[in-house]
């Protein structure tokens, strides 16, 4: 997956660590079954569960799953929670990929519609063994549709 949206990020140091500022307050989870990680799911970064049970979202940051075909070893060992997957979730991690052990613990909130090839090239940078791309990567332009 690729991550962005932490405010500090903008016009920093390439040294700079990332990924514990939000603009806003937390946002409630809003965590629903039939919405899961599968290639190109839009979702809510958070902190972890140690310091935030309630799964509340970040206010800010945000993450595009861009998936892996899942195969039956990867899909027995990434089910939720230990949980068998939906037929249809199966099928979809099978063919276009996905993150199903994020499944009921992230909210997802959208999908990329367009531009999935931009985000695989993301996806392809080199980052630092912070994760970090080497070069920044900058969002120059996002159109929201609402169903």
């Amino acid at each position: 997956m690729i991550q962005a949206g932490d405010p500090t990020s903008k016009n920093t140091m390439m040294t700079a660590v990332y990924g514990g500022t939000n603009a806003g307050e937390p946002v409630p989870a809003e965590i629903r079954p039939e919405l899961f990680h599968h290639r190109g799911a839009l979702a809510a970064a958070r902190a972890g569960d140690d310091v935030n049970p309630e799964r509340e979202s970040s206010g800010s940051q945000f993450y595009i799953v861009t998936g892996q075909i899942q195969t039956d070893s990867l899909l027995q060992a990434r089910s939720q929670n230990g949980a068998a997957l939906s037929t249809k979730r199966e099928a979809v991690c099978r063919t276009l990929g996905g993150t199903p052990h994020l499944d009921g613990a992230y909210t997802v909130f959208g999908r990329v519609t367009r531009g999935m090839k931009t985000v695989e090239k993301i996806h392809q940078v080199p980052t630092d063994y912070k994760d970090r791309p080497r070069r920044d990567i900058f969002i120059k332009s996002v159109t929201v549709k609402r169903r």
